[in-house]
């Protein structure tokens, strides 16, 4: 499924692991860091922002994905390249791709186990480095394993 957006000019894909936001590397209205291809997959969003535009201003949706502090704590992070901007008349596509992650993230965590192996993977590979503890990553592998 796919959803286009303008000024800035953005394709947002929904592949059945994950969200891809594609922006041309040619378009001078996005910022250089923002330009090119974004994956984040669904078992990675935390929350989901979305802001209707009005006829005075843009909306939005951005995708919360983790980010651990300097502590060790899982907290969530807003990153410009997880979300799109767009105007009134795309009000109606971004609340629909609204609901279509939020209805694939939910069939994730009702059973689709490719990508919760994904994240114990990444979880693993945080307790490896040292950003979190071993009970954080048993609580947090109860929690995506439904256990």
């Amino acid at each position: 499924m796919t959803y286009i957006f303008k000024k800035p000019n953005t394709t947002v894909e929904l592949k059945e692991d994950s969200v891809l936001f594609k922006r041309s590397k040619n378009d001078l209205m996005i910022h250089k860091s923002l330009r090119g291809e974004t994956k984040v997959l669904y078992s990675q969003i935390q929350e989901i922002k979305y802001k209707e535009a009005t006829w005075s201003s843009s909306g939005y949706l951005q995708l919360s994905t983790p980010r651990s502090s300097m502590v060790g704590v899982l907290r969530t992070v807003d990153q410009p390249q997880n979300a799109v901007k767009f105007k009134k008349d795309k009000n109606e596509d971004a609340l629909g791709l609204k609901h279509e992650i939020e209805k694939r993230m939910e069939n994730i965590k009702k059973g689709n186990s490719e990508p919760n192996v994904g994240s114990l993977r990444e979880l693993k590979s945080l307790v490896d480095e040292g950003v979190i503890t071993e009970e954080e990553f048993q609580l947090k592998k109860k929690q995506i394993l439904n256990i």
